[in-house]
Formats: C-alpha cells, sequence, structure tokens
C-alpha cells in the first residue's frame, strides 16, 4: 500500500469473482486508487494474467509503480508479455496517475520469481526484492551465485523508465524481510541470516551462529 500527494490509497494484490474489483477469472492481479475518504477510483487488472502484486509505490508526479510475480499472457501499454511456463516472473510497471498505462516488463526464467517489496527513491528510480530459484534475470544478465541454490534473495534497481541499473544476489540461507531505500538513494536490504549459512555479497561472506539479523547497505 502507498499515499500519493493528494492522499489517494494506492493498493495492489489478487483478486477473483465478482466483486467491487470487477469480474475477473481467479487470481487476478490488480492495482487500484481510492480516494483518501475510502471510495474506489479506478482499477488497473492484468486480465490473463495469474498472480499476485505485492509492491505498489507513487514516482514524482503521482504515477504509480507496482511489482509482482505472474504467469500467463497480458496487455501492457500496447505490448502483449507472456510468461508460459508453471512459475512465476517478476513483473514490473508503471502506471500514469489516471491509471494509463506507461511502461511494464517481465523479468525471469524458466525457474520461480518471488517479489516481496518495492520502494522509489527521489529521483524516480525503483527498488524491487525477492526471491528466485537457481537462476534468473533481472534485466542485467544472468543472476546464478552459487551455480544451483534455491531461493536466493534479491535486490534490483531500474530507472524510472524501466532500464536496468543494477541487480544483487546472495544466495540461500538469508529470509529476506527487509527493504527499504534512504533520502540519498542508498539501498537497505536484509532479514534473518540462518544459523550456519554463509552468504556472499560481491566478495565478502557473512554467517551467524545461532542465527541473526543481516543489514546490508548499498550504494547508490
Amino acid at each position: 500500500m502507498a499515499t500519493d500527494s493528494q492522499g489517494a490509497i494506492l493498493v495492489g494484490g489478487t483478486t477473483s469473482g465478482t466483486n467491487e474489483l470487477g469480474s475477473v477469472p481467479w487470481n487476478t492481479p490488480f492495482i487500484a486508487r481510492f480516494q483518501s475518504t475510502g471510495e474506489q477510483g479506478w482499477v488497473r487488472r492484468l486480465e490473463g494474467a495469474r498472480g499476485n502484486i505485492t509492491g505498489v509505490a507513487v514516482l514524482p508526479g503521482d504515477a504509480v509503480a507496482f511489482s509482482g510475480d505472474v504467469r500467463g499472457t497480458f496487455t501492457f501499454a500496447g505490448t502483449s508479455l507472456t510468461n508460459a511456463t508453471e512459475n512465476s516472473d517478476m513483473v514490473l510497471g508503471v502506471l500514469e496517475s489516471s491509471a494509463a498505462d506507461r511502461w511494464g516488463r517481465l523479468y525471469g526464467g524458466i525457474f520461480r520469481e518471488y517479489v516481496s517489496g518495492l520502494f522509489v527513491d527521489a529521483q524516480g528510480n525503483l527498488v524491487t526484492g525477492g526471491v528466485f530459484d537457481y537462476e534468473t534475470d533481472l534485466g542485467g544478465g544472468t543472476l546464478n551465485p552459487y551455480q544451483a541454490s534455491e531461493e536466493s534473495p534479491f535486490v534490483v534497481s531500474h530507472g524510472p523508465d524501466g532500464t536496468h541499473r543494477w541487480s544483487r544476489a546472495v544466495g540461500e540461507g538469508l529470509n529476506l524481510t527487509l527493504l527499504g531505500v534512504t533520502s540519498s538513494g542508498q539501498t537497505l536490504f536484509g532479514g534473518y541470516l540462518e544459523d550456519g549459512e554463509v552468504i556472499r555479497v560481491d566478495q565478502t561472506e557473512y554467517s551467524a551462529e545461532g542465527g541473526k539479523g543481516l543489514i546490508l547497505k548499498l550504494s547508490p
């Protein structure tokens, strides 16, 4: 959930059947805007897709960024986007404040991507976190730090127009629960590091006995 400069409330999720969000098949992802008093404004459903919108954030000018994990085929900004596998891909996109499509992308590979958060910095850059299985491509080439690692946490940044800026993966062992962006554009991410696990970020290894929290700061 997020709020824009007018106090409107932006939410994302998944919907099924017939309700206030419309009539759609099971597990249809959506983004919706509500007035500060609770009245519904607009709803943008990713019809044809199956999955969930797990992050929304407001860009300068009140455009709405969103992220999630989906499969199937849907149309966004005049382009057909398809994930024909049974595993979810990461979806990332931006809507105008009026709900018109600005741009949308699918990222991933043949394995699963699961998205758990989205933040926007003061320049409108998008920062997304989640986990992937084995390997993925989030726009900057293949990420596969340990060659055969299930549920590797990732954090990735894209520009306001969707251009890949950077991406990082740390290998299994970190339960990613923390994600944020500082006012200076630095990215904070982390969570619970499991007992006996070792993760690697660039050339530095982190480990814990008995389990402990870990927070990493990445430069803009």
